[in-house]
């Protein structure tokens, strides 16, 4: 007698194959990060040999509406052990207590500059106030960081140090994330594992491959090199223009590394979970119009993305959990069970991973799991309607 297989079986092996290529894909991402964590190269420390006392530094800071980041940010800034150092910050039209913060100051190295004016057409707004307060910069080294970043005292002479004894033009990487509210432990932990954690990194770093990366929050330029490449200008028009720019370093051939920076370099990019969801939102809807050459996309091309995307998301990190689910309700057949269970703790094991290199508490990490997973499709979605209507918006400028 010939045995047949049922439309459960079919789908049963279909669930296997599945997981099976998540499988893969999360085993290597483990190998590369145990790889990582034991490279020295690729962490820039505390210890690290200072820059020359000589070299000039100018720390680059646009804030707009940051009243609540902007005194600790400058205060690190200046207190770094290499002294020969400026602090340029440029108020981007704040309606806040940002300016009168920076009033409070009184420290011969620190230069605020009141931008008045809008971004000219082809411009966003955070390029164009880099690029103004570039313009006013003295340093041979250019460090760029984020209202909402704090650098340790030695980050100036660790990075610039390890800069010159390698001959680097540029240079950015991954910092520390701290993270307190139901939100930024959920989303924000989510987005960080899947758009940063999982990345080859030593493909990044290779010259030759297309891999690239950037990180606007914390990033250093020799200032010839940052002239040479007009600065701002080629990423005017992008949202995610530190992205732009880790692709321009590559095509341009110029000599760069990216590196952690967790020991250094530490930010807390959302308070609360509604400035998570406006702050993902703004982020992927930017990605899409910046893949779109800045055009709002047509709602034909809104509807093929939500579907791919929804097909997408339901066939991978969710699909592991959801087929476990199945296989229980016996709507699936019970032996992809060991296989789904092999994935779920490979996953989990990657987060656990992720969670101690980035010094979060990996216990309550894996806690926020499933939330986070929860909330990202509605997300993803709703940002694909912003970048589609037009109304996609960040600190009152559309984007």
């Amino acid at each position: 007698m010939i045995a047949t297989i049922t439309p459960t079986d079919w789908a049963g092996l279909f669930a296997i194959l599945i997981m099976l290529v998540i499988f893969t894909s999360y085993w290597r991402a483990h190998r590369r990060v145990c790889n990582l964590r034991k490279d020295e190269s690729f962490w820039i420390r505390k210890t690290e040999a200072p820059c020359d006392n000589k070299t000039k530094v100018s720390i680059i800071i646009p804030a707009r509406d940051e009243e609540n980041n902007i005194g600790p940010c400058v205060e690190h800034a200046l207190a770094q052990t290499h002294k020969n150092i400026e602090v340029i910050v440029l108020d981007d039209n704040s309606s806040d207590n940002t300016s009168q913060i920076l009033e409070q100051f009184n420290d011969p190295r620190l230069k605020v500059i009141h931008g008045g004016e809008e971004p000219p057409k082809g411009w966003r707004g955070k390029p164009w106030a880099c690029q103004r307060a570039a313009s006013q910069a003295t340093g041979q080294w250019l460090m760029f960081i984020d209202a909402d970043v704090r650098i340790a005292a030695q980050t100036v002479a660790a990075t610039v140090g390890y800069c010159e004894r390698h001959a680097y033009q540029y240079l950015t990487g991954m910092d520390k994330h701290i993270m307190r509210s139901f939100g930024e432990r959920c989303m924000h932990a989510h987005f960080l594992f899947n758009l940063g954690f999982q990345r080859d990194w030593h493909a990044v770093n290779d010259p030759d491959s297309p891999e690239s990366v950037g990180n606007g929050r914390f990033m250093i330029f020799r200032a010839d090199t940052y002239a040479q490449i007009g600065g701002f200008k080629p990423v005017a028009h992008k949202v995610l223009e530190d992205e732009a720019f880790g692709k321009l370093i590559k095509e341009k051939k110029i000599p760069y590394h990216i590196n952690s920076l967790i020991d250094l370099v530490e930010v807390r990019m959302y308070t609360s979970t509604g400035e998570v969801l406006q702050g993902w939102v703004k982020t992927v809807s930017g990605a899409i119009l910046d893949g779109n050459q800045g055009k709002s996309l047509g709602w034909p091309k809104a509807g093929l993305a939500s579907a791919l995307l929804t097909v997408k998301f339901l066939l991978w990190d969710s699909f592991i959990y959801l087929a476990t689910a199945l296989a229980l309700l016996s709507y699936l057949p019970l032996w992809i069970l060991p296989v789904s269970l092999a994935v779920i703790i490979l996953d989990h094991s990657n987060r656990w991973l992720f969670a101690k290199t980035l010094g979060l508490n990996p216990v309550t990490n894996l806690g926020y799991h499933l939330p986070g997973l929860l909330m990202a499709l509605p997300l993803y979605l709703f940002s694909i309607y912003k970048a589609t209507a037009g109304t996609a918006s960040w600190k009152g400028r559309q984007l």
